[in-house]
């Protein structure tokens, strides 16, 4: 019994290590990210504290294990690790039901608390059964302690602590309830509504497995704590799964696509011209469309859009005078305009985007892009004039996040190069497989592979 039980806890310690790489690239995910930045933080401190209290509790019971050959214990002395995943299980519902809350009131941080405590109170009284059970545990010398009989050691509870796990578990089923309803209802949030849902599903089930196993040793008195720590390195398992291929799922597109776009083409013995280009080019994937002042870039990037319209929905972000808004396109119903506004410049107007909210405009054009098609047509009309207003390290930064998001999409985008300096006009045009310029009332390709 005692190999066995070693096996199983060294096994979980090699795979709470993979929590911590999990929690790691989770942090990593949030630092770069500028689409739903917030919920990226949320999901990377759940997950960090599941990896702290996963690898605490599993290094303890291998060091125990390795150092006396059996866990050690003393008759009525408090279990450790049995504190400890009380007091993680309120960390934990802590954070789930602020991200709850935060959802429900579409990312309005100042109206959380009062959602939980005023809008939604279950939510309020599930934070209070949790934190009342660790301090009722933790402070009565009758719970979490070890009882030893002839034949084997278990931690034992009291009665009122189990009831309270009780109330806090039937009351728990709350958070998924919200967590699922909400996020299908708010688009804002889809993108990372699977794997918070794999979290929920997963707590809540290793909430009650965990609170079967001390029902059962605490009534009679018998060590299914074993068993559990089995349950608990099977869904670690399958959650390592699924949270490795959510997190990387971006990078995985991304590598996809760009390994796409560098297969060599064999070209024939002296042929080293580029396609014409005419009043019928047809832009795709990832396309930068540079021109100067003077040049009217609008009637002839009109025509070219007002085509693609045609076939599929046209999203185009651009300034609130912005020559392309105002354009007559022949498929109207498919033209999608969202305007921005240098705030303190220009007052701000109503469904105006603040051109020095760089995560709000990300997130709006991949929400609206995601719920359209992947294979959305997006144009962002005056990138010059957000990089004035933030910097070119964040727009170099939410320009390449909407590539990884929508690696199908085809992403246009004019710059007044002539406002930039040479070596941040360098640094944006890096981000492009096209490059097009306006000359004379029509585009000439400058950057592009070479086709016959």
């Amino acid at each position: 019994m005692v190999a066995g039980e070693y096996i199983i806890h060294l096994i979980t310690t090699w795979v709470s290590a993979i929590f911590v790489a999990l929690a790691i690239t989770a942090v990593m995910r949030y630092r770069i990210a500028t689409v739903l930045k917030e919920l990226w933080l949320f999901l990377a401190v759940v997950i960090a504290t599941y990896a702290v209290a996963y690898t605490f509790i599993a290094v303890y019971y291998t060091c125990i294990l390795a150092i006396y050959g059996r866990v050690a214990v003393v008759q009525g002395g408090k279990s450790v690790p049995g504190l400890s995943t009380i007091l993680f299980a309120a960390l934990i519902t802590t954070t789930l039901t602020y991200i709850v809350g935060y959802i429900a009131t579409g990312g309005e941080g100042k109206r959380v608390l009062k959602y939980v405590f005023l809008d939604d109170p279950l939510l309020a009284i599930i934070n209070v059964l949790g934190w009342l059970s660790f301090a009722y545990v933790f402070f009565s010398p009758s719970d979490a302690i070890y009882f030893v009989t002839d034949e084997e050691t278990t931690v034992v509870y009291s009665e009122s602590a189990l009831i309270l796990g009780g109330m806090f578990l039937m009351a728990w089923l709350h958070i998924p309830y919200l967590l699922f309803k909400e996020t299908e209802s708010k688009v804002a949030f889809r993108s990372v509504a699977y794997p918070l849902k794999v979290l929920a599903l997963i707590t809540y089930s290793e909430l009650l497995a965990g609170y079967l196993s001390i029902l059962i040793a605490s009534i009679f008195y018998i060590d299914t704590y074993p068993a559990m720590s089995l349950f608990f390195l099977f869904t670690s398992i399958a959650a390592v799964t699924l949270f490795y291929r959510e997190l990387t799922s971006p990078f995985v597109q991304y590598s996809t696509v760009i390994a796409s776009q560098v297969r060599p083409r064999i070209l024939p013995r002296g042929i080293r011209e580029r396609k014409p280009v005419g009043e019928e080019v047809e832009l795709k994937g990832r396309v930068a469309v540079r021109f100067e002042p003077e040049e009217d870039y609008a009637s002839v990037l009109g025509d070219i859009i007002s085509k693609a319209s045609e076939e599929k929905k046209v999203i185009i972000l651009a300034p609130l005078n912005g020559p392309l808004l105002r354009y007559a396109y022949k498929k109207e119903e498919n033209i999608l305009r969202l305007p921005f506004v240098v705030t303190g410049v220009t007052t701000p107007i109503s469904n105006v985007l603040p051109a020095n909210n760089l995560p709000l405009i990300a997130n709006t054009i991949f929400n609206v892009a995601r719920e359209l098609g992947e294979d959305a047509y997006i144009v962002i009309d005056g990138l010059s004039d957000l990089i004035m207003v933030n910097d070119l390290k964040r727009v170099y930064v939410t320009l390449k996040q909407l590539s990884e998001l929508l690696p199908q999409a085809t992403l246009v985008v004019t710059i007044n190069w002539r406002a930039l300096s040479e070596r941040d006009y360098s640094a944006i045009a890096s981000l492009f497989d096209q490059i097009y310029s306006v000359e004379g009332g029509r585009l000439k390709q400058v950057k592009g592979a070479l086709v016959t």
